[in-house]
């Protein structure tokens, strides 16, 4: 193998996995936790459900169809969920922004981290931090007497006696 052919593979190699580093990092999130509020913010004010199924993840267990995510577009429009989200999720991105920034009174990190329906999540990557704007799941129980119909989200369900 001439020195030429192993400079071409040694080349190849490198711009291959500078390209795959690349996708890596740009799948998995956003180097501007500050940014993902942004599109956030402006995926909400624009009613944009495309934008905002593009700026927030969803775990993979968890349905969230469209018709969903347009009610909860409409309920972040109410003034006040809207600023106290959007106040959550901007000191959360400072916070990271900054680790030294802790927000003054009571309320402690890990609080701060564990408060609202959305939340920035930071993952270690080979080449830094990323920034995942994300949905916090919640899980409904209901029990009810047998035979009774539950209506929940327009659908109903019968409940059934065990046995």
């Amino acid at each position: 193998m001439t020195k030429k052919n192993v400079f071409i593979i040694s080349g190849g190699v490198a711009l291959f996995l500078i390209i795959g580093i690349g996708i890596a990092i740009g799948v998995s999130g956003s180097n501007d936790p500050q940014q993902l509020t942004e599109d956030f913010h402006d995926a909400i004010q624009e009613n944009d459900v495309d934008a905002f199924k593009d700026v927030v993840e969803v775990d993979s267990d968890m349905a969230w169809p469209d018709e969903q995510i347009e009610t909860t577009l409409e309920m972040m429009h109410e003034p006040e969920y809207f600023e106290e989200t959007m106040q959550i999720l901007n000191i959360q991105a400072s916070y990271y922004e900054d680790e030294d920034m802790m927000p003054a009174g009571e309320v402690n990190i890990h609080e701060l981290l564990n408060m609202g329906a959305f939340y920035i999540e930071e993952e270690d990557n080979v080449l830094g931090n990323s920034y995942n704007l994300r949905v916090r799941p919640y899980h409904l129980q209901v029990s009810a007497d047998a035979d009774a119909d539950i209506h929940f989200l327009g659908d109903a369900y019968k409940i059934e006696e065990d046995g």
